[in-house]
C-alpha cells in the first residue's frame, strides 16, 4: 500500500484546502497502484490509447502542447484488466476512454500490447520513433499525474554504446571472439577487460551484464548504437571474411529461443533486421501502424543472406552458445574511487535518464554494499537482484545516509553502477560455466570443434 505524507503550516490550513490535498494524493495513490499493477502482467510493454508520448523539449518531462495522442493499431490492440481497492476506484482518471472501471475494483485499461519476441520501431526521421522507444524506457518508473505516460509501463532495460566504459572479465564470447594480440596468439573473449571499451565491446557487455542481471526485454535505438555491433552487410561479409565481432543481428532469435528475452530495437537504415523480426511496426506521421506482414513480405523478396529459415526468405540466426554466461566468483577493490567518476559513468545508463538524484542513489547503494555488505562472493547472478531490493525495503535511511537529494533506484541501474565502479576487479571460476549440456554432448561438442580447428589449420598451410 502507499503511504504520503506532507506538512504544511498550521495558520495555512483549510478545510478546503485538505480536501484539494486529500483528493490529489488519493488520486496520486491510485494511479501509482494501478501503473505497477499493470507492470507485473505485461509480457515486454504496455501503451495506454491516449497516452502523450512527446516531451515539451529534449531537457523536459513535461508533455508536448498539441501533441498527437498515441493510439494503438487494432491488431495489436488489448485490454488488460486488474483489480485495485474499491475504495481508490472513484479517484482514476474518468474523462478517459480508455479506462473503465467497475466499483468492485475491476479496472479495464485499453491500448497497445507489445507482444514478445523481436519488435521493430521502423518509419522516417522525426514520425516518433525514438520518442515510442523513450516513453517504453520510462516505463519502469511510476509518473505523477498529468505527465501524459501515466500509463505506458515496461520492465525493459535500454542498452547504448558506451565508449570508456570499463569491463571486468566478462564473457563475451557469444559476440567477442578471436582477438588479436600483439604476441601473435587470439583472445577467445571469454575474460574480457578493459578500461577504455569501445563502441562495439561497450554494447557487448551491456547485453552480457544485463542476461547476468536476468533482464527479460532489452531497448535498443540504432541511433546511439554501435553499427558493426547492429548488423553486417553481404558486401562487407565478402571482404572481411575474418570477423572478430557476431552481431547482435545475428543473436536476438538464439537470445529468445535459449533465454527467453524479448528485444525491441528503433531501426531506420538496416533491413537486414527485417529477416528477424516478429512484429514490425511503423510510426508514420505519429500513428503507429503493424506492418508486420508487409515486412515479411520484403524480408521474403530481397534478403539477400546465406541461411533459409521459415519459408520467409534468406536470413541471418544464429543459436545462442550458452544457457547461461559465467559467474562471478570474487569482487575486491583496488584502490580508492571517486563517487564524482561513477556519477559520471553512470550519465549513459538508459534507465536513469540523466537524473542526479537516482545516480546518486545508485551511487550510495554501491557503497552501501561494498562498504557495509561485504560484498566479496557474488555479483548480479540470481538471488542478488532480490537481495538488494530486500536491502532497500529495510535500510533505505542507512543506504543513503545524509544524501538527501538521493532517490530509489531499480535494482537493474543498481547493478549497472557497480559493474561500472572503477576499480572493480571480478575473477571467474570456469567451472561455473553452464552450458545445459550434458557431459557426454560437452565431450562430443569439444571434439567436434577441435577437428573443425585441426582441419581448418590444415587448410591453411
Amino acid at each position: 500500500m502507499y503511504a504520503l505524507s506532507l506538512t504544511i503550516p498550521s495558520d495555512s490550513i483549510t478545510d478546503a484546502t485538505t480536501d484539494v490535498l486529500e483528493k490529489a494524493m488519493s488520486e496520486q495513490v491510485a494511479s501509482c497502484l494501478l501503473q505497477s499493477k499493470l507492470r507485473e502482467i505485461v509480457d515486454v510493454a504496455f501503451v495506454m490509447n491516449g497516452s502523450v508520448l512527446p516531451r515539451k523539449s529534449g531537457g523536459s518531462h513535461e508533455p508536448m502542447e498539441g501533441a498527437v495522442p498515441f493510439t494503438s493499431p487494432p491488431s495489436l490492440e488489448k485490454t488488460l484488466t486488474v483489480s485495485l481497492p474499491p475504495s481508490l476506484i472513484p479517484f482514476l482518471p474518468s474523462n478517459n476512454s480508455s479506462i473503465s472501471t467497475q466499483p468492485s475494483g475491476e479496472v479495464k485499461v485499453t491500448g497497445l500490447d507489445v507482444p514478445s519476441g523481436v519488435t521493430l520501431i521502423v518509419g522516417s526521421g522525426y514520425h516518433g520513433k525514438s520518442t515510442l522507444l523513450r516513453a517504453l524506457m520510462s516505463g519502469c518508473y511510476n509518473k505523477i499525474g498529468g505527465d501524459g505516460r501515466e500509463f505506458v509501463v515496461c520492465n525493459g532495460f535500454g542498452i547504448r554504446s558506451e565508449d570508456g566504459r570499463g569491463v571486468s572479465n566478462l564473457d563475451l564470447s557469444p559476440f567477442i571472439k578471436d582477438l588479436p594480440t600483439s604476441s601473435g596468439l587470439r583472445m577467445t573473449g571469454e575474460q574480457f577487460s578493459t578500461g577504455e571499451a569501445s563502441g562495439s565491446t561497450s554494447m557487448a557487455s551491456n547485453v552480457m551484464e544485463g542476461i547476468e542481471m536476468g533482464v527479460k526485454t532489452f531497448l535498443v535505438d540504432e541511433d546511439t548504437s554501435a553499427a558493426n555491433f547492429m548488423a553486417r552487410d553481404g558486401r562487407m561479409r565478402a571482404l572481411v571474411d575474418e570477423e572478430s565481432i557476431t552481431p547482435l543481428l545475428y543473436r536476438v532469435n538464439g537470445m529468445r529461443k535459449s533465454l527467453d528475452i524479448s528485444t525491441v530495437l528503433v531501426l531506420g537504415g538496416n533491413g537486414d533486421w527485417l529477416d528477424v523480426a516478429d512484429t514490425t511496426l511503423m510510426m508514420k506521421e505519429y500513428k503507429c501502424l503493424d506492418v508486420s506482414e508487409k515486412a515479411r513480405s520484403i524480408s521474403k523478396t530481397f534478403s539477400h543472406g546465406h541461411v533459409q529459415y521459415g519459408g520467409r526468405g534468406v536470413v541471418h540466426r544464429l543459436d545462442w552458445p550458452f544457457y547461461k554466461v559465467r559467474r562471478v566468483r570474487d569482487v575486491e577493490i583496488c584502490g580508492e574511487e571517486k563517487n564524482s567518476r561513477l556519477m559520471e559513468d553512470l550519465t549513459r545508463v538508459e534507465g536513469i535518464f540523466g537524473a542526479d538524484a537516482i545516480k546518486r542513489g545508485c551511487v550510495c547503494c554501491v557503497n552501501y554494499l561494498l562498504d557495509k555488505e561485504r560484498l566479496t562472493t557474488e555479483s548480479v547472478q540470481e538471488g542478488f537482484l532480490e537481495r538488494i531490493e530486500k536491502l532497500q525495503d529495510v535500510k533505505w535511511k542507512d543506504i543513503a545516509g545524509d544524501d538527501l537529494s538521493a532517490s530509489r533506484p531499480r535494482t537493474y541501474e543498481i547493478a549497472a553502477a557497480l559493474l561500472r565502479r572503477r576499480g572493480l576487479t571480478m575473477s571467474v571460476d570456469v567451472r561455473q560455466v553452464i552450458t545445459g549440456e550434458t557431459d557426454e554432448e560437452t565431450k562430443k561438442r569439444e571434439r567436434e570443434e577441435m577437428l573443425l580447428a585441426w582441419e581448418k589449420r590444415r587448410k591453411t598451410k
